[in-house]
């Protein structure tokens, strides 16, 4: 019994040390707070950081192509071979920006991307890893993204640049017009913090909406002329003429001089019978500007060229330069032949092309352009230049003097030059960036 006595003193005499009240008339427990060292705060000498920001949600129709190396053909002996180099899109998206959301444009059943901008210091950027990114779909649904889950219907995932501070999640955009449009919102976000899962702050000012209209496809011309020109009858016929979703046209210009307005509705093989006088700039084409409704009340414009018909053997279509405002006049995704005439310099103010096919047959001439002139800075979709691959770029004949940069922001091999060696051309002053962006 003496020994029970005194194990039974031994646990009491414990219990006590450790703060357990036994003879009290009523218990209380006592928390004590203890700080837990951050091990990262050590690594990266951060003080008294509190996670991620989220700074705002707006939408894109791409993603950036980073640290991209570049490529050639190497069994071709008319290729260039180019230097590796690092570029960033620099591309900027249809986005408007409102007292409550971002706004943003795109086109039926459009493949796009929310772009969730988060903010973190440099010295953590990847060490604290975005583990989902939670978002309420226009129908109430709502889904929770993490690096493995796939667009419903689809199999594209999310992409998140380097320093986990942009991550691009897929959506098709809605197929009918709605004058409300279509509202996208980020609900929640996680990121790890060591082994726990942790909300990210939303800032004060971030834009947890992107209101998504859905607009008609652009009238376009697929970047070749748009008509044939016949001057002496004021008329233009339309052949290469793409309206898929019949919208209605407000105006007509031709070389900035208003021809036609009202309610008009015009299809490939029509006829555009013009009166309005204007200044000709080339005995061989016009500038044509359609001004169409968008199926929601906002006005859009889109430009092309009408050509007069060339003279069998001759091109069928002739555009011919040989001035600087006529070269300002081809429409950035024209991706027809042109042939110099004369010797052409451009000004500082030149907008680059942006077709994925194009022809210069130079003649013999020089193209002078400024220093650091961005000729070309293609966008366009992939599919296009995959299918004109053999077309590419090609100068022929041509002496460029100054320093041109051409950029390919897309993931296709294309051609500098075709059906000539490099032999055939008289290049002065080149640089080649990211041309073939691989």
């Amino acid at each position: 019994m003496k020994k029970v006595r005194i194990v039974i003193l031994l646990f009491i005499t414990i219990f006590s040390m450790m703060g357990c009240d036994f003879f009290g008339t009523r218990t209380e427990t006592t928390t004590q707070v203890t700080t837990i060292p951050d091990t990262t705060q050590e690594i990266t000498t951060v003080d008294s950081y509190e996670g991620p920001y989220f700074l705002g949600v707006n939408a894109a129709d791409y993603i950036p192509e980073e640290s991209i190396e570049l490529a050639y053909n190497s069994s071709a002996d008319n290729i260039i071979i180019l230097k590796n180099r690092t570029t960033f899109d620099t591309r900027k998206s249809l986005i408007l920006v409102s007292e409550e959301s971002a706004v943003y444009y795109t086109t039926k059943s459009s493949p796009d991307y929310l772009v969730i901008s988060i903010q973190q210091p440099d010295e953590v950027e990847d060490q604290y890893v975005i583990s989902s990114i939670t978002i309420q779909y226009p129908s109430g649904t709502k889904i929770k993204w993490t690096n493995s889950t796939t667009e419903p219907n689809g199999t594209r995932q999310w992409y998140s640049n380097f320093t986990n501070t942009l991550f691009y999640i897929p959506f098709t955009s809605p197929s009918t017009i709605d004058s409300q449009g279509y509202e996208y919102k980020v609900t929640a976000i996680q990121y790890i913090n060591g082994v726990l899962n942790e909300d990210v702050r939303f800032a004060e000012t971030a834009y947890d909406t992107v209101t998504v209209f859905v607009e008609k496809s652009p009238i376009t011309s697929f970047g070749s002329f748009l008509a044939e020109y016949y001057p002496d009858d004021h008329n233009l016929v339309l052949v290469n003429y793409y309206n898929e979703d019949n919208a209605i046209i407000k105006e007509i210009y031709i070389n900035d001089v208003l021809q036609l307005s009202g309610d008009l509705e015009y299809e490939n093989g029509d006829e555009i019978h013009y009166t309005q006088p204007f200044t000709s700039f080339s005995p061989n084409f016009v500038l044509v500007r359609i001004v169409y409704d968008n199926g929601l009340g906002i006005l859009r414009s889109m430009e092309a060229i009408a050509v007069t018909t060339g003279v069998y053997p001759n091109p069928y279509y002739l555009l011919t330069i040989s001035t600087a405002l006529q070269f300002n006049k081809i429409p950035k995704d024209y991706h027809d032949k042109i042939t110099l005439t004369a010797d052409i310099t451009l000004t500082a103010d030149f907008q680059p092309f942006t077709s994925y096919s194009f022809n210069i047959e130079g003649s013999g001439h020089t193209l002078t352009v400024p220093e650091n002139l961005l000729f070309w800075e293609y966008y366009g979709d992939p599919y296009y230049l995959d299918q004109f691959a053999e077309v590419g770029l090609d100068m022929r004949h041509l002496q460029i003097s100054g320093s041109v940069t051409l950029i390919n922001h897309t993931n296709v091999y294309y051609y500098i030059f075709s059906h000539e060696t490099i032999d055939h051309f008289n290049l002065v002053n080149i640089e080649f960036i990211d041309l073939n962006n691989l």
